[in-house]
């Protein structure tokens, strides 16, 4: 028998819409346009035969439809990823791919991976540095390590908020006046992360000083590569712990200010909440036994 099945691209993006209430943030989720979610949601209203959306300029609303076939869709699709995650993990044996950014990967990962497996010997780990969006990062992962998102289909465990303290090369400032007065910090050339611009401002106000204005001396849109900047007297930077203790506790860095204040987003390990209890999982629960440890992993 021939199944009469709606068109899968246009259902898949009519039940982004639908959790999300937004095309716009559906369109995030699968990396395609707002205006290319409403086309395939429009394409499924056609095979359905009536509206499944209530359109207006600022809001998106379920119809009766909708709330119909919302439930039928987002079953179907559970199914299809227990199952097809059975089936890949028949093929792949002992392999878990985490997927991690390039700085959390070299400095925070690596370091502890000779406990990973000592505690986890039948897991071949498999670890990708890659960066897209939560929508398509599931089709080459099985779970990953990030900052919150709003993203409901996905569990979040906590695993630790960075902090924020200003590092120097270990010739910048050596009578120490940035410790006595944090706002000598401004008459150094201050290094600034593109994703990240407000930091330098938030950590002088929290350390006091009065209507800052950090001017930068130049931009980074990596952190690694902005320490390395540091250490070559470029300027200097706001370290986040427990990216950079390694690099302080080598004598790389040094510590200009005491001070540490907590980023606003803190780190997270996510999976599908469609995962089942498995290997993935066991590294999951390893990821999140680390948060009780002390930061270095070399203390």
């Amino acid at each position: 028998m021939v199944r009469q099945l709606p068109p899968l691209r246009a259902a898949r993006a009519f039940e982004a819409a639908a959790r999300h209430c937004s095309f716009s943030q559906a369109g995030k989720e699968l990396c395609l346009s707002a205006g290319a979610v409403s086309h395939q949601v429009r394409l499924l209203e056609a095979w359905v035969g009536a509206p499944l959306f209530e359109r207006s300029h600022n809001s998106l609303q379920l119809t009766a439809h909708g709330h119909e076939l919302l439930p039928v869709l987002r079953a179907a699709f559970d199914t299809l990823a227990e199952g097809a995650a059975d089936v890949r993990n028949d093929t792949t044996g002992r392999r878990v791919r985490l997927a991690v950014y390039p700085n959390f990967a070299m400095n925070w990962l690596v370091p502890r991976l000779p406990r990973l497996r000592e505690k986890l010997p039948d897991v071949e780990l498999e670890v990708l540095t890659i960066s897209e969006p939560l929508g398509t990062l599931f089709n080459r992962a099985d779970l990953a390590v990030r900052v919150y998102e709003n993203a409901p289909q996905y569990s979040f465990d906590f695993l630790f908020a960075a902090e924020l303290f200003p590092v120097g090369s270990p010739s910048d400032d050596p009578e120490g006046k940035t410790r006595r007065d944090p706002a000598a910090l401004l008459q150094l050339p201050l290094l600034h992360l593109t994703h990240s611009p407000e930091d330098w401002r938030l950590w002088l106000q929290a350390a006091g000083v009065r209507d800052p204005q950090p001017q930068a001396a130049m931009w980074f849109d990596s952190q690694a590569v902005m320490i390395q900047a540091v250490s070559q007297g470029l300027g200097i930077a706001l370290a986040r712990s427990p990216f950079d203790e390694g690099a302080v506790a080598s004598g790389y860095l040094r510590v200009l200010h005491p001070l540490r204040v907590s980023c606003k987003h803190g780190w997270y390990v996510i999976t599908p909440r469609t995962m089942r209890r498995g290997r993935a999982s066991a590294v999951r629960d390893w990821l999140l036994s680390q948060r009780a440890l002390v930061p270095d992993p070399g203390d």
